[in-house]
């Protein structure tokens, strides 16, 4: 007989995030009910509370999972050695690979944004977390020369991340193939001083 996994498992709360994902995809953040993502995992609607105190948690717990593998992404193109500009290409190239992957669940955490201060709370840490990483490189770009800002780095991080986090999760954009060129040249022109 195995051990009985106890209600702090990190597999379980795992087990409860993909669950509870994959039926926000299915049937709507609004159309899950709690017993249905327990319903998934067999196990009790207790057990979610103990791992989460609200459905909107979940969403925090994925944004969470979502920035650990990108800052496994992220520490890779840091210790390449190339220019700050190439590092700054291959994390774009990576931040929208991530999103295009994971447009479900950040279509989710955007509709959430304006109905929960919870969600709002982590999807602001998240693009924060995203930002501060671009604003290093664009550093980094400024001083081996790769890179000319017309504008503080910080500004510049922010409106190609907010681009890109439109452009690869907005509906109406995700499939145009247009979009991966259009962000390229807004790249390159904000990495060349709008030149």
């Amino acid at each position: 007989m195995s051990p009985k996994k106890s209600r702090t498992d990190p597999d379980r709360r795992e087990q409860l995030m993909a669950a509870a994902l994959d039926l926000f995809s299915e049937r709507g953040y609004d159309g899950t009910p709690v017993s249905e993502i327990t319903g998934r995992v067999g196990v009790a609607q207790g057990t979610f509370y103990w791992h989460f105190p609200t459905k909107d948690h979940v969403l925090v717990g994925l944004i969470e999972d979502s920035l650990g593998s990108g800052a496994a992404a992220a520490a890779e193109i840091f210790a390449t050695p190339v220019s700050g500009r190439e590092k700054i290409l291959r994390a774009v190239e990576y931040l929208q690979e991530l999103l295009s992957k994971q447009r479900g669940l950040w279509n989710i955490v955007h509709s959430r944004v304006v109905e929960s201060d919870v969600v709002a709370k982590a999807h602001e840490e998240a693009h924060e977390a995203i930002v501060a990483p671009f604003v290093m490189l664009m550093e980094e770009g400024t001083k081996d020369g790769s890179v000319r800002l017309g504008k503080p780095a910080e500004i510049v991080a922010r409106l190609l991340v907010q681009a890109v986090d439109f452009a690869f999760t907005d509906e109406h954009t995700r499939d145009d193939p247009r979009v991966l060129e259009t962000t390229k040249w807004l790249v390159d022109r904000a990495l060349s001083d709008g030149n």
